[in-house]
């Protein structure tokens, strides 16, 4: 008689191994990164409740791990050089310059705070350490690609391109679903060709959507705008490439982290410690600039003339539904006294 000893399957071994490796390090991650920006994302959900266009920065970190997950079923088997020393160094750094953005140029910019959001800038480049010292500096640079779709899609680059689109609902639509058909794009890209068409069908998609929604629902918010043509059409394209594609097909095996556990240990340390630091430097105060009481509210944007004085026109500025939200008004009227006073 023979024993047979029965083997883990290869999709248990995967997932043991991806948990023990990489699940518990994004915990330490992502939960460090919500404790050290905690009044950020705070500001942001008000920013969303308000109807401004800050919201869209939400939905950029699943699209970004869309990106990273076709990033890691692309990877090959790499060559095991491995600097922990260089790693750590690198990760300090970057650590370093995140609290210098929140802590030093953030307070500089405190009056166009809500316009450049450097504090979402601050928390990319604090996850980019964090996963520096986690994974090592060499499997980190392997998402490149993901990266520099993080940091391209940071609130001041998102404002200059929205301003310049309109800054309209239908323009902060576009502009969000333009980052899922990237996501998608280079999630898919085993190809140019295949990637430039799952981009362009997201794109399609999103578009259709969005058409929708603007003639259906005209006075949805502008959040709406913003996540569900770019919800609906990465889910819809990105699950049938998928499907189209991966569909019975076991797990890809990685190349074994080179960071060990007592190294990932140290380098958890050194982000509980600028977590903490970061989370202690305060927003801007959002009212710096004194506004003296001025006349009585109308109900309108035209203020009530004075008694005494005479309106001779007034001008009507578009630009602020571009900077702000569809309904803001800005009208600058001219008023000249009807008696002049010496005094």
């Amino acid at each position: 008689m023979t024993a047979t000893v029965e083997q883990p399957s290869f999709t248990e071994r995967f997932f043991t191994r991806a948990l023990r490796h990489t699940t518990r390090r994004w915990i330490v991650i992502v939960a460090a990164t919500v404790i050290a920006f905690h009044s950020t994302w705070l500001q942001l959900i008000d920013e969303i409740r308000a109807g401004t266009t800050g919201g869209y920065v939400l939905i950029v970190p699943p699209l970004v791990a869309i990106v990273a997950i076709g990033i890691t079923r692309q990877r090959r088997n790499e060559l095991p050089i491995h600097d922990r020393q260089t790693d750590i160094i690198t990760a300090v750094l970057l650590l370093l310059i995140a609290l210098a953005i929140k802590g030093l140029l953030m307070p500089r910019y405190a009056t166009n705070y809500q316009v450049m959001h450097l504090d979402v800038l601050a928390a990319w480049v604090f996850v980019c350490g964090a996963c520096v010292a986690m994974f090592g500096l060499r499997v980190t640079a392997a998402y490149w690609q993901a990266w520099a779709m993080l940091f391209l899609s940071s609130p001041v680059l998102y404002r200059i391109v929205l301003v310049e689109s309109g800054g309209t609902k239908l323009a902060a639509g576009q502009v969000t679903f333009v980052l899922a058909a990237t996501a998608i794009g280079l999630a898919t890209r085993r190809t140019r060709a295949r990637g430039f068409f799952y981009g362009s069908a997201t794109f399609v998609t999103g578009l259709f959507v969005l058409i929708l929604i603007d003639q259906r629902w005209p006075d949805a918010s502008i959040a709406v705008s913003q996540y569900v043509p770019a919800v609906i059409a990465t889910l819809v394209v990105g699950a049938g490439a998928y499907l189209w594609t991966y569909r019975g097909l076991a797990p890809r095996t990685l190349p074994p982290n080179p960071v060990s556990i007592p190294q990932a240990v140290r380098g958890a340390l050194c982000i509980v410690v600028a977590a903490l630091l970061a989370a202690l430097v305060p927003l801007p105060d959002q009212r710096l600039t004194p506004v003296s009481e001025g006349p009585p509210y109308s109900g309108t944007a035209t203020q009530i003339v004075p008694p005494g004085w005479v309106q001779l026109s007034s001008v009507d500025y578009d630009w602020p539904r571009a900077y702000f939200r569809q309904g803001s008004v800005l009208r600058r009227q001219m008023i000249r006294a009807e008696e002049p006073n010496p005094d």
